[in-house]
């Protein structure tokens, strides 16, 4: 028998053998199991329902006894298996939204998980029950990338469903809030004040949110279309400007899903070599 862990309840083979070094004697001998409520099976082999009764703490304890036909007394002898135990409890369901107000038609993220649990063998499924103007863009396990594209109140519900039938939800109230532009301003300041190369600029954002628990949660920099840096900080610089017009831009989301962009342009014309003349006046010195 080479069973050692087991889930209370379930059903399992269990079967001993047993030899000697005498030949003969291998063919005589009789044996049973003894079950922890003291019942006797009188075969080397049967079905047993690890229920709940049969528990000695944590463990089940079987014993398997051989002995030689007509000498039970002068011949027996036993050995006891401890199989532990494990009991399944579906698992509490932890739901994570970094934010629960949102302006449409923004993207979210929701994250549907589970308390740390022992369960081998058992699987689960994730969903979102439907909900007018909630779509799921994208779903990855309890991953839900999510878009809301109808104002109000959402209660958002989420199933978990194991391989076995059972099933738990989890809930969260958001609020969706009709698209509202941000005001965004960029401050700039050159190296230089005749925007003659070599150019840098130094930039700063300034964001007016919609919403006072609102934050932006990224800014974007762009120079001539080409995403340069991203960050969570409002001051960036973009240095060596080349000779020519540039376009300079900003994307910023918030972390309610707000979105705005702001741009700039701005021409770099060639460095010129100084001139300049030289005037000669001759002076009388005395003595």
């Amino acid at each position: 028998m080479s069973l050692n862990l087991v889930e209370v309840g379930s059903t399992h083979h269990i079967k001993g053998s047993s030899f000697t070094r005498t030949e003969s004697i291998n063919g005589r001998t009789q044996n049973q199991w003894v079950l922890p409520d003291g019942k006797v099976i009188n075969d080397s082999e049967f079905d047993l329902t690890f229920s709940e009764n049969l528990l000695e703490g944590r463990n089940f304890i079987l014993t398997y006894q051989v002995w030689v036909e007509e000498s039970k007394q002068e011949t027996i002898n036993e050995t006891r298996v401890r199989v532990k135990s494990w009991t399944y409890e579906f698992p509490e369901i932890e739901l994570n939204m970094p934010a629960t107000v949102n302006y449409m038609p923004s993207k979210h993220i929701a994250w549907v998980g589970l308390e740390r649990h022992f369960a081998p063998g058992v699987e689960y499924a994730y969903e979102l029950l439907k909900t007018p103007g909630v779509k799921v863009l994208n779903q990855d396990d309890g991953k839900f990338t999510l878009q809301f594209s109808q104002e109000g109140m959402k209660n958002l519900m989420f199933r978990v469903t194991n391989s076995r039938g059972q099933s738990k939800e989890v809930s969260q109230i958001v609020e969706v809030l009709p698209p509202t532009p941000l005001e965004i301003e960029i401050v700039r300041t050159f190296s230089n004040e005749y925007l003659r190369y070599p150019l840098d600029v130094s930039l700063r954002s300034r964001v007016w949110l919609s919403h006072p628990d609102d934050r932006v949660a990224v800014y974007k920099w762009y120079l001539d279309g080409e995403l340069v840096m991203e960050s969570k900080r409002y001051r960036e610089s973009i240095g060596d400007l080349s000779v020519g017009n540039h376009s300079i831009r900003v994307d910023v989301e918030t972390e309610f899903g707000q979105t705005g962009s702001q741009s700039f342009e701005v021409n770099v014309i060639p460095n010129q070599k100084p001139t300049g003349s030289i005037n000669m006046h001759e002076t009388e010195s005395s003595v």
